[in-house]
């Protein structure tokens, strides 16, 4: 008898793979940039993409949430229409915004980079714009469900910036090496698609398209825009009181524990529509159980890469990098909770409820703003870790709070207490540092949690 996946895993595992490779590659090969690039130069390196990801949110205005959400209702031609008007207004507004700017860039280099540095502000608009485009065009796969141009645009953009990226790195070109890579990638994807381009004919400004997909796409573009400077401020925080170097030392463990959103991410995507597709009574009663897994995994990848930091120092934490691990354990708790939040996200947006995501976000990141200011300039950047995963806890019991009106407050009652639960063991390294002690017991506790829970057999079924 022949078994293939269902097309919830087939989904599951192509956008897995295609999502996780710009999370995942730079994990794996992270240890040896840290070590190639001076202390310095590793700062800014993630300097560089923080500036990079968070400009490429306040281009696309949400324009690419925008195509994602209404895309899949629209007919073949409408939907090139729906992507030229996309273009156009990116296109149009970077152009804006590079005049706008230009006559700042010495004291916009000052603030947010060095004075002296050997590319200076001006070069990060051209990373913002291939970044954006890039986003646009997969986005647009996404939409149409193709997820074999996803997949392949992921790997052609993510396989010639690490091979680029590398090759300069051993030739010692140090952040020079970057910029040239990341152009570049983002440049390939465009000329492998230039036959779907071709086909917009040319840039149209259409104002009813772009409106409907503005007023789609903005809201979510604002929760997005409070997320990445909910998650990146720290970073600036770092580099204004205590140098370029420290912020680097922050990044390595931070970067490491983001790893948790990976799963998070890719399995709302997938998951989240086929539990919600068995009706909204049915996600009523199993998001206690959903809930569950969510924080049954993160912290299963969290236990894994403490594991790996533990037992294999020399390759993982470079000279000088020591303090990452802790960084690492204290965000990644963090990560953990917040993940479950994020896997509330969508069932709030799709309740026409994402005004309450924005509010949430924008108190944790105001708590975020005010406590690293009073904090890091005192504790350093173990400071920092501790009041970013503060604030993700204070947004996860906001939403378990607000859910408290719609859902069945005994199940969210269990879902706090197992989320206790698998975040003890954790808490237990800072008495006795004996990490596969208490991965052991966590162990235990994760096999009880997947075997009971009514969800497991569902998400993970396979079909004929």
């Amino acid at each position: 008898m022949n078994f293939r996946f269902s097309k919830s895993l087939q989904d599951f595992f192509n956008y897995m793979i295609a999502g996780g490779l710009a999370r995942i590659l730079p994990f794996l090969l992270l240890p040896y940039v840290a070590k190639v690039l001076t202390p310095e130069n590793f700062g800014f390196f993630s300097l560089y993409r923080l500036y990079t990801a968070l400009g490429s949110v306040i281009l696309l205005l949400g324009v690419e949430q925008g195509l994602f959400r209404l895309i899949p209702g629209l007919h073949a031609h409408e939907r090139l229409r729906y992507l030229r008007a996309a273009l156009s207004f990116i296109l149009i507004f970077f152009i804006f915004l590079t005049v706008l700017s230009w006559p700042w860039q010495k004291p916009l280099n000052r603030f947010f980079l060095d004075p002296n540095i050997s590319f200076p502000f001006l070069f990060i608009p051209l990373l913002i714009l291939v970044n954006a485009l890039s986003v646009l065009i997969l986005t647009f796969f996404s939409a149409c469900q193709e997820s074999r141009k996803y997949l392949l645009g992921n790997l052609l953009v993510q396989g010639t910036f690490f091979t680029l990226f590398l090759s300069g790195l051993f030739l010692g070109w140090q952040l020079k090496a970057f910029f040239i890579s990341f152009i570049a990638a983002n440049l390939l994807l465009l000329f492998f698609n230039i036959d779907l381009l071709k086909s917009l004919r040319r840039l149209s400004f259409d104002w009813p398209i772009l409106k409907r997909l503005l007023k789609t796409g903005f809201p979510l573009m604002l929760v997005l825009l409070l997320t990445y400077l909910l998650y990146q401020s720290d970073h600036y925080l770092i580099k204004f009181y205590l140098g370029v170097e420290q912020t680097g030392i922050y990044n390595y463990g931070y970067r490491f524990a983001s790893m948790l959103l990976i799963f998070v991410v890719q399995s709302n995507n997938v998951w989240f529509p086929r539990i919600y597709a068995r009706g909204e009574d049915f996600f009523r009663q199993h998001v206690g159980a959903y809930a569950a897994l969510i924080a049954l995994s993160c912290a299963g990848i969290l236990w894994i890469l403490l594991l790996l930091f533990h037992y294999f120092p020399s390759l993982l934490l470079p000279a000088g990098f020591e303090v990452s691990k802790t960084v690492l354990l204290i965000v990644g708790l963090g990560y953990m909770i917040y993940g479950q939040a994020q896997m509330i996200d969508g069932w709030l947006i799709l309740k026409n409820k994402s005004n309450i995501l924005v509010g949430i976000s924008a108190v944790a990141l105001a708590f975020n703003l005010i406590f690293n200011a009073l904090f890091i300039p005192k504790f350093g950047i173990l400071a920092a870790a501790t009041i970013t995963a503060f604030s993700f806890l204070l947004i996860w019991l906001a939403i378990i709070i607000y859910l408290g009106r719609f859902l069945n407050k005994k199940a969210l009652s269990v879902t706090v207490l197992k989320t206790a639960l698998f975040t003890a063991p954790f808490f237990l390294l800072f008495v006795y540092n004996q990490p596969l002690v208490w991965f052991t017991l966590f162990w235990f506790m994760g096999l009880l949690e997947f075997m009971r829970n009514p969800l497991s057999k569902i998400l993970l079924s396979f079909s004929k």
